[in-house]
């Protein structure tokens, strides 16, 4: 029964990042991530994200029965739903996005508090539009308990 439920939650996953993939325009994100974090409201998922021709990307989701799309990630960039709040992050090490560990350090916008938190991947399959991911998102609640989220992953780039 759990394998069934994980192998449909990675179809979808894997349909989600064909749609999130389909369209070539800049990559959006919301303007100012301080600004959407500042009005208090608890943000579940991230907008839509677009690769630019010939770029790659990593697409996020929780691993369970809701799907939230929570990350997304360029060689250049990588932005996070953290805590009900979209933030943008700096890796810590020099890794590439398909590295299986590595650590972030969020940027400081507005009134939140900088945190780090730390993404483990592990290859499960590679697919025509890419490839697929299973690990876990490691944060700091903001009552500073531990938290740990399984995620599913799909790293796919876009046609030149």
């Amino acid at each position: 029964m759990i394998q069934s439920r994980y192998v449909r939650s990675l179809f979808i996953i894997s349909l989600l990042g064909l749609c999130a993939c389909a369209s070539v325009t800049d990559s959006v994100v919301p303007s100012s991530a301080a600004e959407a974090s500042s009005a208090n409201k608890v943000v579940q998922n991230l907008p839509p994200q677009n690769l630019l021709p010939g770029q790659c990307g990593l697409f996020i989701w929780t691993a369970d029965n809701q799907n939230k799309f929570i990350g997304f990630e360029t060689e250049s960039s990588a932005t996070y739903v953290l805590n009900g709040h979209i933030r943008r992050a700096s890796r810590l090490d020099n890794t590439t996005l398909d590295a299986p560990k590595r650590r972030y350090q969020t940027l400081n916008e507005g009134s939140l508090a900088e945190m780090t938190f730390e993404l483990s991947l592990q290859r499960d399959v590679e697919i025509s539009e890419g490839e697929r991911f299973y690990g876990r998102l490691s944060t700091k609640t903001e009552d500073g308990w531990d938290r740990v989220t399984p995620i599913a992953a799909l790293l796919s780039c876009s046609a030149v």
